[in-house]
């Protein structure tokens, strides 16, 4: 081995003894710094390090303690906190009571607004916090202690919902975000009903539905087929709308109406009650009239009662019609011997009326005049033969002839005054159907006997629709009243042949005024007369029509007995009845408009209401021409008070005549 390979490994041998012996020491100063942090005794026997010692001792010495420091360890607790600060805390919780007070301090003192993301943010945190918190017996305990259902607990999350929405009264998350997404999602949603339901929705007119629209700010339809609601918006506004359809329909109430003839109130005449009164109206499958009305609204199946009764008095209204032709010179000439054309004008009426309530056009028979021709007076009453034709039998016959024919009617009212009146207006024809064209049904110009045969044979109706001449109503009136009238006529079931009727008056105010002066509503009723004066009579009518194509109107005479009844031969419910409404207008008192009574027996004759009215009533002087000289006239402004349909009613008269002395007048 060469000198350099010597050296080599002698200096390799010194530097691996030299790095063993200082780990050694290193390994031995930590030992004793781990004793004397602990506590522990370094025991005074250990053989000491120091520099002089040799490799073999130090070897030892470290193996030595090595040995020692493994059964030590053996000897020592498991867990080195059991004696420390934190094992005893623990031990305290684990043995300690939860209380509500424990649960109690979770409770937030504020939190975000309802509605806001910080809200939803709080409410997650305080939930989280509570669960990780409590075990689910503990809250089930909790819940308990709030007193909550026992159906809120259930499980653990639910327990904890239950205590804060309902003990700690937090707005709820659930609720909240639904009300955000019903108040922005929108759907549809429809509602089924029945024809009643359906009318009683629309209200009168559809104003209900609108504002139903506009209060749950919806759009809302009618669908046919099936007939139903349909309802567009966002949740929220549907569930309120569902809410009061449910409400409405429970409201809704059924009553049957009974009365004489009311089986023959035609469906467009129920129609227009219904409209009127906001009661839906029908027939039954037993031909029995039911109104269908909201409890809430009782004022309705009253309004509609009325109207019924109305419509039924309305049916008996019957005269003998009578025409009067352009004179031809001889005083019986044959009906075509004028050479004169005539045809069916349609004719719309100013006003409406509940038994003109008819959609249908409505004719009335004319002479067909050339363009531009003047107009005539020919046709008229005054020629020296005054004669008429029947317009069912075609017997011609003196106009004083035809009212004592009316006259001699079955009218036996001891003590009566029989009055006569002319009643100017228009004769109208309604073609059977549901005509609603302008174009008559028997077009062209014809002779009158062509017209009169296609009455006869197509059964045309007619009624005479009573108007004022415009002369009448520009001239001012010399006295005024102002009066409430009820009409009732006697029932269909009675035995009798002739119809009487019961008209009670209230005078309300009367004033006179000079021939110039036009007098306003409110100097009426505002006059010194001002008093509730009643009158009350029993009339026996009989009513004769005569057409009169040749001319602008038609005219209708009335002849009636008429018996005045002091007030203690009233009818009970009529006494009863003004005695409220007395103290209705005086004010005194908390008393409500009195109901007008609907029918009431009377001298063992029932009488059924035929109209309810507000009047003002004019009394005029007339100047007429060369051959007639001035005379009276009454004009009527009539209200009816349960459809505030008005119309307008001219009397030529009245002529007041005693009983037995009417005959020797008229000839």
């Amino acid at each position: 081995m060469s000198l350099f390979a010597q050296r080599l490994i002698s200096k390799n041998a010194c530097y691996w003894q030299c790095r063993r012996v200082f780990h050694q020491r290193s390994y031995g100063a930590a030992t004793l710094l781990h004793a004397t942090t602990h506590n522990e005794d370094v025991d005074s026997s250990l053989p000491s390090i120091s520099s002089s010692s040799t490799p073999t001792q130090m070897k030892g010495a470290v193996k030595k303690r090595r040995t020692e420091s493994r059964d030590n360890k053996k000897e020592q607790p498991t867990t080195p906190l059991e004696n420390g600060k934190i094992q005893a805390y623990l031990d305290q919780v684990e043995n300690a009571s939860i209380t509500v007070q424990d649960l109690e301090r979770f409770k937030p003192a504020r939190y975000g607004t309802p509605g806001t993301p910080q809200y939803e943010k709080d409410y997650n945190s305080l939930l989280d916090n509570i669960l990780r918190s409590f075990s689910a017996e503990q809250l089930r305990h909790f819940a308990k202690s709030y007193n909550l259902p026992s159906k809120k607990r259930g499980a653990k999350r639910e327990c904890a919902v239950a205590i804060i929405e309902d003990s700690w009264k937090m707005p709820s998350l659930g609720d909240i975000k639904k009300q955000l997404r019903d108040s922005s999602e929108v759907a549809q949603q429809e509602f089924l009903l029945d024809p009643s339901q359906c009318f009683l929705l629309l209200g009168k007119d559809g104003s209900d539905l609108l504002q139903l629209s506009s209060k749950y700010n919806v759009h809302v339809s009618l669908s046919a087929a099936p007939l139903c609601l349909k309802a567009e918006g966002v949740r929220s506004a549907l569930e309120k709308l569902a809410g009061y359809i449910t409400h409405f329909k429970e409201d809704i109430d059924i009553k049957l109406f009974d009365i004489d003839n009311v089986k023959n109130i035609s469906i467009e005449l129920l129609h227009h009650v219904s409209r009127k009164s906001g009661a839906f109206i029908q027939y039954n499958n037993e031909r029995k009239l039911c109104i269908t009305y909201r409890k809430s609204d009782p004022s309705a199946l009253s309004a509609a009662k009325r109207l019924l009764t109305m419509a039924v008095a309305e049916q008996t209204v019957s005269s003998h019609l009578y025409y009067k032709l352009a004179e031809a010179g001889e005083p019986e000439a044959p009906l075509g011997a004028l050479k004169r054309s005539y045809a069916l004008y349609p004719f719309i009426l100013p006003y409406t009326h509940p038994r003109h309530s008819t959609t249908i056009s409505k004719f009335r028979i004319r002479n067909v005049k050339a363009s531009g021709a003047p107009d005539t007076e020919a046709g008229g009453l005054l020629g020296e033969t005054n004669n008429v034709t029947d317009a069912i039998t075609q017997r011609i016959c003196d106009v004083k002839d035809a009212l004592l024919d009316a006259l001699q009617a079955d009218n036996t009212l001891s003590g009566s005054t029989r009055i006569i009146r002319a009643i100017p207006g228009h004769f109208l024809w309604v073609y059977p159907g549901d005509n609603a064209s302008m174009t008559p049904v028997l077009a062209g110009a014809s002779p009158f006997e062509k017209v009169a045969k296609w009455i006869s044979d197509h059964r045309a109706s007619g009624f005479f629709f009573s108007s004022s001449p415009t002369q009448v109503l520009s001239i001012p009136p010399k006295r005024q009243k102002i009066l409430r009238r009820l009409t009732y006529k006697s029932s269909l079931s009675e035995p009798t042949s002739g119809s009487q009727i019961m008209v009670f008056e209230i005078i309300l105010a009367s004033k006179s005024y000079p021939s110039t002066e036009v007098p306003a509503i409110k100097d009426i009723l505002t006059s010194e007369h001002d008093l509730l004066k009643p009158f009350c009579h029993i009339d026996s009518e009989s009513v004769m029509d005569v057409m009169l194509p040749d001319r602008a109107m038609d005219i209708r005479f009335s002849v009636t007995d008429s018996v005045s009844l002091s007030r203690p031969k009233w009818p009970a419910k009529l006494e009863e009845y003004y005695n409220q409404l007395e103290t209705f207008l005086s004010g005194s008192g908390e008393v409500h408009q009195p109901e007008i009574p609907l029918k009431f027996r009377h001298n063992d004759i029932d009488f059924i209401l035929q109209s309810t009215d507000n009047v003002r009533q004019s009394m005029k002087s007339v100047q007429g021409d060369a051959n007639v000289t001035r005379f009276d006239a009454v004009t009527e402004n009539i209200t009816s008070t349960e459809d505030d349909e008005s119309s307008i009613l001219c009397q030529v008269g009245p002529i007041a005549i005693p009983f037995g002395y009417s005959n020797q007048i008229l000839n």
